[in-house]
């Protein structure tokens, strides 16, 4: 009897465990909870740009564009925490494609501010793990703040 408790406690647990290890890229934008659902990518390979990392997933449209979300991070030797901001002209970037038909460019060339840490990243089998949060300029002087970014990336 003890043993069935056990091993329905022990599969519950593998189950949490597995769910919580499935790659995502999360985030919320002003205030609002942004999940992408495809296309999901992470990248760590030191020999590209001096060191580069890349975060990016699409959320897929159920009407208009799909909206696209990246996050390029070069110069780096892996984990740590990043400050990229467009003032810094360090040919680092953050961009939302299609957050809507007029706000259609946010972050880049447009302008961004923001805190990336780094906790995981590993060439092969690629693994990238991060958090992040700051502020995407739009090119319609709008502007999006994003809080409580998470990525989860393993191959």
């Amino acid at each position: 009897m003890c043993f069935q408790v056990c091993s329905g406690c022990q599969a519950g647990k593998n189950e949490e465990d597995t769910q919580s290890k499935t790659n995502s890229l999360t985030m919320k934008i002003n205030g609002v909870e942004w999940v992408a659902d495809s296309d999901l990518s992470g990248l760590f390979d030191p020999s590209l740009f001096n060191g580069f990392i890349l975060i990016s997933g699409v959320k897929s449209a159920t009407t208009g564009l799909a909206k696209t979300f990246a996050i390029n991070i070069r110069n780096t030797t892996g984990p740590g925490e990043y400050h990229l901001a467009s003032a810094k002209n360090d040919l680092n970037g953050v961009h939302m494609l299609n957050w809507t038909e007029a706000d259609n460019t946010c972050g880049s060339l447009e302008g961004f501010d923001m805190i990336v840490k780094v906790s995981k990243a590993i060439k092969s089998p690629v693994i990238v793990e991060a958090t992040f949060s700051g502020k995407l300029d739009c090119n319609t002087n709008n502007s999006l703040t994003i809080t409580d970014g998470k990525f989860y990336f393993h191959e």
